[in-house]
């Protein structure tokens, strides 16, 4: 038996408001995930510049306490360094005694 076509229309027509009433809820929750997303980009990409601000921050003062530091702790030794090169030197110039030559 054939359906009325008043029945099928009516039916097609119920389907059709409730997929648009799906689709619907569906854009919503679509927009609201990408709304989401775009919030954690821009806390990512805050996050990343604060970081990058904090590595420049401790690599400057990384290079400052080196600069300030490293001739400190050298010193001693350059100076043995240059006093046992002065005794080589000593000894190869000849026969003198490098406890004589201080």
């Amino acid at each position: 038996m054939v359906d009325d076509p008043h029945d099928v229309i009516g039916r097609l027509t119920k389907t059709l408001r409730q997929q648009i009433k799906e689709n619907a809820a569906l854009m919503k929750t679509v927009a609201r995930q990408k709304r989401q997303i775009a919030n954690r980009d821009a806390t990512i990409s805050k996050l990343e510049r604060a970081m990058t601000e904090q590595a420049r921050a401790a690599f400057t003062t990384a290079t400052a306490y080196v600069e300030a530091e490293l001739p400190k702790q050298l010193e001693p030794l350059l100076t043995e360094l240059n006093r046992l090169q002065d005794a080589e030197w000593l000894r190869e110039i000849g026969n003198v005694d490098p406890e004589d030559a201080n």
